[in-house]
């Protein structure tokens, strides 16, 4: 399947506004400022394509149940260019495979190399986190929220600086955060 058409135009500005969690149809038309029956057509081809669904929300209105769209599964498109080979794949990601895709996004060099070694040193830890916080692209914490209360409550590992928390503690509003479950 080609994969190009699904991440442009309308469809990628769908893609746009599911991932910061459900929409109605007309929800999305009305953010995008175009008609139900564009929005209908580009969530067709989603669909189709396995990356949204539909899910029906039975409302404390009498009638028909709303139609609410999800992003189905976490996915990365993929462009690879090298000596031999072209390819663009469409992939489903695995939790440690976020976790990766968040470094890679978000570090570059040693850093890189800091987080992706800390992935391989702690995958038991791992298992439980439910977020990451950033402060933003140039800082070295992490901060790191769990399901359960963690045994360890800073690891250093090169120039980041891990920081655990249980995931009850309040938001804070200057962390930009990367939810993993």
């Amino acid at each position: 399947m080609e994969y190009d058409g699904l991440f442009v135009g309308t469809k990628w500005d769908v893609l746009t506004i599911l991932s910061s969690g459900p929409s109605s149809p007309y929800e999305l038309a009305k953010k995008l400022q175009t008609s139900l029956a564009n929005v209908s057509q580009q969530i067709r081809f989603l669909e189709f394509a396995g990356i949204v669904e539909r899910n029906k929300i039975q409302t404390n209105k009498i009638g028909k149940p709303t139609t609410q769209l999800v992003i189905k599964n976490d996915f990365s498109y993929c462009v690879s260019v090298k000596s031999g080979q072209c390819k663009k794949s469409l992939f489903q990601l695995d939790f440690f495979q976020k976790l990766m895709f968040l470094a890679w996004e978000n570090f570059s060099g040693s850093e890189r190399e800091y987080f992706e070694e800390f992935i391989y040193q702690n995958r038991k830890l791992l298992e439980n986190i439910t977020k990451i916080g950033i402060k933003d692209r140039l800082s070295t914490n992490l901060y790191v929220f769990l399901d359960n209360t963690p045994n360890t409550k800073r690891l250093k590992v090169g120039s980041l600086d891990f920081i655990f928390f249980q995931d009850d503690a309040k938001q804070d509003s200057t962390l930009n955060y990367i939810y993993l479950r």
